[in-house]
């Protein structure tokens, strides 16, 4: 092999390693983004967990039980239970 020959293959591979090593670093500062956002997500979730369960601890749990089940059944008597009836065979005849 003659000189040049092995001038020109260590330049290559010199190339070719600063080109993994860039592509690294940019991996990594990907990665570090990805890990600044999981975190700052994560901390959202907690603040308002925290929060959640302030507001909780602050109110009666009777009165916080039943505002929870009026949300989810806000029909409170027989006459708004056929009135919502009504309503509905209304929509479904039109």
């Amino acid at each position: 092999m003659n000189k040049k020959h092995i001038c020109e293959n260590a330049d290559d591979q010199l190339k070719m390693m600063n080109k993994a090593i860039i592509g690294l670093k940019y991996q990594l500062k990907s990665v570090s983004y990805n890990i600044d956002s999981l975190q700052t997500t994560t901390k959202n979730i907690m603040d308002k967990l925290s929060s959640i369960n302030s507001l909780l601890q602050s109110q009666d749990s009777d009165e916080n039980n039943a505002t929870f089940a009026d949300t989810l059944w806000p029909i409170q008597n027989e006459n708004e239970l056929n009135k919502q009836e009504r309503l509905l065979k209304e929509d479904l005849s039109e």
